[in-house]
């Protein structure tokens, strides 16, 4: 059985078969997200690391992978999670721009730049996560919930269910449209 799109044919099987790897791939970037990157909003929580004032370093905190770095300072933890370096910089961004209107607003100066792209921190930047994100953070990266065992089960029943459905969905729907003629 064959869907008609203005491109060409797909198959039903073939969709089946997208569904199933999508649904994989989030399954998969779920347990990544609440397990290894939440790891670091955990510790930074029982660190003490709540508020500007009770920042930490890395190195106090523990972290030391880059990807888990590169997502603190750029990814999906820098929502929640803040450097004292970026919350000054930001406040001091904004009394330069008071201070000389002549910097454009989406340029700054090079050494803002040079900071913006980089993904290592440095021994003076320290990390925290604000009182009013903590509670979100926690509950978004709590441990519980978090376990590989769930993953795989959901994987394999999925796997069942797609090599079922790409079996036999096109045989049940040539029999109902079959059934219309």
């Amino acid at each position: 059985m064959y869907i008609s799109l203005s491109t060409g044919m797909i198959s039903i099987p073939v969709l089946v078969w997208a569904l199933y790897i999508g649904l994989a791939i989030g399954l998969i970037l779920g347990y990544y997200m609440k397990r290894i990157l939440g790891e670091a909003v955990r510790r930074i929580i029982d660190c003490g690391a709540i508020g500007f004032e009770n920042a930490k370093t890395l190195e106090e905190l523990g972290i030391n992978k880059p990807n888990i770095i590169h997502s603190i300072k750029k990814g999906a933890l820098s929502k929640y999670i803040r450097s004292t370096r970026s919350a000054s910089s930001s406040s001091e961004a904004s009394e330069t721009a008071a201070a000389s209107p002549d910097i454009s607003k989406e340029g700054g100066s090079p050494e803002n730049k040079a900071d913006k792209h980089t993904t290592t921190a440095t021994c003076d930047e320290r990390f925290f996560i604000s009182e009013e994100d903590r509670i979100q953070a926690e509950l978004r990266y709590s441990k519980s919930g978090n376990d590989l065992f769930p993953v795989i089960i959901s994987l394999i029943v999925f796997l069942m269910i797609a090599f079922i459905a790409a079996r036999y969905l096109p045989i049940a729907i040539e029999l109902i449209a079959g059934s219309f003629s």
